[in-house]
């Protein structure tokens, strides 16, 4: 990632990434277990650029978290802080 547009474009994709985990988990709970640990890899290796980032840290955290959870209501309030704790970098990061 060499540009802010890239790192914008990244996370703006990262955002449709975490949103799609609660589709997935309405269709198929199993699944979305799935999802999760591959969505998690892809946050750990972000975490290397920026590792010193509470947001994304907090993001990662908190979808490993979740993937034993089977109250829908978590799922849903876990993902949707997922998604303020990236658009938070994004707009930290444009500033």
């Amino acid at each position: 990632m060499n540009t802010k547009l890239d790192l914008n474009d990244y996370l703006d994709r990262l955002v449709g990434k975490i949103y799609k985990a609660l589709c997935i988990l309405e269709e198929n709970p199993e699944n979305a277990k799935k999802y999760l640990n591959s969505l998690t890899v892809e946050l750990d290796g972000f975490t290397h650029y920026y590792s010193d980032d509470s947001y994304i840290i907090s993001t990662l955290f908190s979808l490993q978290g979740i993937k034993q959870c089977t109250d829908h209501n978590v799922w849903r309030k876990t993902v949707l802080e997922c998604i303020d704790n990236v658009n938070k970098l994004k707009v930290k990061l444009n500033n």
